[in-house]
């Protein structure tokens, strides 16, 4: 792995200015860097180098020169650096080695992976959509590029390359796999970089979840952000208690979401959906286009009591919620029904 030394050179050119280091310029005020090729990382580049607190020496006399030189020393004396003819003077050198070329290897568990595997474990900083694939078709497709498109422009300032997530999606699914979880990513490595990943379906859950409150806010909650282990660490937390989902509140207590889901409910007729920072998920898009009265509003852990029916929903669907920390909440079977049979019925958008 080649690398360059860099040494800063002090005394005077011939047309009598000066380099080095600050402290050490002459009238010119630039420091004048001698590149020292095919050097290898720890090399001494042409002896021995000043020890901290040491006089340089200058190499062509063997003597210490003053500050401008031993009579006439600078202008006679020269030596070779890397085939370089240079004038004499002390040699006073950077500690910084700067490398020309890095090789990148990433290995996973003793085993050396290549560079699309290394994107993968490198890229922290992003966003991402998660999508429900059934017969190679998609709900809400349109909201999901939507979202990615929107992420792109404020976390890169770019638009996004909607035939490159497309052809992801199609590329990660294959020809064989017609049902599936697909999750897009885009993520910087030098510029953004589209990524779709495949695995298994998820569906619904079938009975009633427990929520427990916890009082905690992403940071650019609107976004869906590719490194979202803090998220992961909160619900696996509160499932370790026996709940299933966490449901994430304001400093003040306000609800604002789950985990991995958004929460909305019943109440007078109406449907209701929390009013704080939050991410506007898809389903929750999908659903906020119900012929029914709706509205935002600040709600509080304690005002889901007196709701006729609590629902959390993502791109699995739609569900009932049964019990918010130690308190069960009202069952209304027909509402959930109505709900469900909404969802479902929405038309899906082709992939191909």
């Amino acid at each position: 792995m080649a690398a360059r030394l860099l040494l800063h050179v002090r005394g005077r050119e011939p047309d009598g200015e000066g380099g080095g280091q600050p402290g050490l310029q002459g009238r010119s005020g630039r420091p004048d860097v001698v590149q020292v090729p095919g050097r290898r990382r720890g090399e001494d580049p042409g002896g021995d180098l000043p020890r901290p607190g040491q006089r340089p020496v200058s190499h062509g006399t063997g003597r210490v020169p003053g500050p401008q030189g031993e009579a006439g020393d600078d202008q006679r004396a020269a030596r070779d650096v890397g085939g370089a003819h240079q004038p004499a003077g002390p040699l006073v050198v950077d500690p910084i080695r700067r490398v020309d070329r890095v090789t990148e290897r990433a290995a996973l568990e003793g085993r050396l992976v290549d560079a699309d595997a290394r994107l993968l474990f490198g890229a922290r900083y992003g966003h991402f959509t998660s999508m429900q694939v059934r017969d190679r078709r998609v709900r809400g497709l349109d909201l999901h590029v939507e979202r990615l498109e929107a992420a792109n422009a404020e976390l890169f300032g770019v638009p996004l390359d909607r035939a490159a997530v497309l052809a992801s999606i199609r590329a990660a699914l294959g020809d064989d796999v017609r049902d599936a979880t697909v999750r897009v990513y885009v993520v910087e490595d030098g510029r953004p970089r589209v990524v779709a990943v495949c695995v298994p379906p998820c569906e619904a859950p079938a009975r009633p979840q427990s929520v427990k409150p916890v009082a905690y806010q992403r940071f650019l909650p609107h976004i869906k952000q590719a490194s979202g282990m803090m998220q992961v660490h909160v619900r696996r937390q509160v499932q370790r208690e026996g709940f299933d989902e966490a449901l994430l509140t304001t400093g003040d207590g306000l609800i604002s979401e789950g985990a991995i889901t958004n929460l909305g409910g019943f109440a007078g007729g109406r449907l209701v959906w929390p009013d704080a920072p939050m991410l506007h998920g898809t389903t929750m898009r999908l659903l906020e286009r119900m012929d029914v009265p709706q509205e935002r509003r600040p709600l509080r852990p304690a005002d889901l009591a007196g709701f006729d029916q609590v629902f959390l929903c993502n791109s699995w669907g739609v569900w009932p919620v049964g019990r918010v920390g130690d308190v069960a909440l009202p069952q209304d079977g027909a509402l959930m029904a109505r709900l469900i049979d909404y969802y479902d019925r929405i038309v899906s958008d082709p992939l191909d």
